[in-house]
């Protein structure tokens, strides 16, 4: 209810038609992809994940997502949560990357 995707429709018209709540979908329909040689993450030390608005694979870059939430599990749910409203249309700029999972945070009640 928080974000809308390009036309303007709230995320949660887009998951209501597959009758799954957002853990069914995310563990449904979205696919986690080893993308460490992507040139995403081959050339931008600050993307550990990524996916594009509306497509359903998220790409990790695996060790980077390895080493930066080892110790970090709450932060990486945060990312994994991030791309899956990605997936169902957000986009970004706005909101920037940021905003998104200080909004996932604050959603979640985690610190």
């Amino acid at each position: 209810e928080d974000f809308r995707d390009a036309e303007g429709r709230p995320l949660l018209e887009r998951l209501q038609p597959s009758a799954l709540t957002a853990a069914a979908y995310l563990f449904d329909r979205v696919w986690f992809v080893d993308g460490a040689d992507t040139p995403q993450c081959r050339r931008n030390p600050h993307v550990a994940a990524f996916t594009s608005p509306g497509y359903q694979v998220v790409r990790i870059c695996t060790a980077r997502f390895g080493r930066s939430f080892e110790d970090q599990t709450v932060a990486a749910e945060m990312i994994i949560i991030h791309e899956m409203l990605h997936t169902l249309g957000l986009g970004e700029n706005p909101p920037t990357s940021h905003q998104i999972t200080e909004q996932v945070r604050r959603r979640c009640g985690k610190s």
